[in-house]
């Protein structure tokens, strides 16, 4: 009998499999990046069928078989709004285009379950989503070292969005934002 594997993930995206299927890419807190299958979740008496909607938090149930990643079970973690920005689904998507399949990154996956939790940045969305990004980007290497800017060190040696790393964020705009395009030049 097969064992059942219950983690935090986000659905980065899904993708029609038959009449009635999915393959949802997710990131795992656990097991990172890896495809799963759904079955019968496009019907509508399917029990996970709202809960697996592309840019939302979850805890999911899965079972690894001889070749694919199942989904048995699946319920949202998040508030309706959380996942909603278009600039947390950007960051969500650029993340799951970035990431190898099965490959152990919970500190990106703490980095997106807290930008996603937060309700602070109202108005300064896309601040916090630069910021975010540089984060995620530090974490995978893609950031040039040494950081020559101390202002730079500080907002990436902390995982905390607040006011404080906000105002230092907004304080060094410009600097954030060339940062953030340099790493995404380097990676994609």
């Amino acid at each position: 009998m097969h064992e059942l594997r219950t983690t935090d993930a986000f659905v980065i995206n899904r993708y029609p499999h038959g009449e009635s299927n999915f393959t949802y890419k997710l990131l795992t807190e656990k097991f990172g990046m890896l495809y799963a299958h759904g079955q019968g979740v496009r019907e509508l008496k399917s029990r996970n069928r709202y809960a697996l909607q592309t840019g939302k938090l979850l805890e999911v149930t899965l079972v690894k078989g001889r070749e694919v990643w199942r989904i048995t079970g699946a319920v949202r973690k998040e508030d309706e709004s959380s996942m909603g920005s278009l600039g947390k689904r950007r960051v969500l998507t650029t993340t799951g285009k970035l990431l190898a399949l099965e490959d152990d990154m919970r500190e990106v996956f703490e980095i997106l379950r807290q930008y996603a939790l937060s309700t602070i940045g109202d108005g300064q969305d896309d601040l916090v989503e630069a910021l975010v990004m540089l984060r995620i980007m530090d974490k995978l290497g893609f950031v040039a070292r040494p950081l020559a800017e101390q202002e730079m060190v500080e907002l990436l040696g902390t995982a905390a969005l607040n006011k404080a790393v906000l105002q230092q964020a907004e304080e060094n705009k410009m600097k954030l934002i060339a940062r953030v395009n340099n790493a995404l030049r380097e990676a994609l």
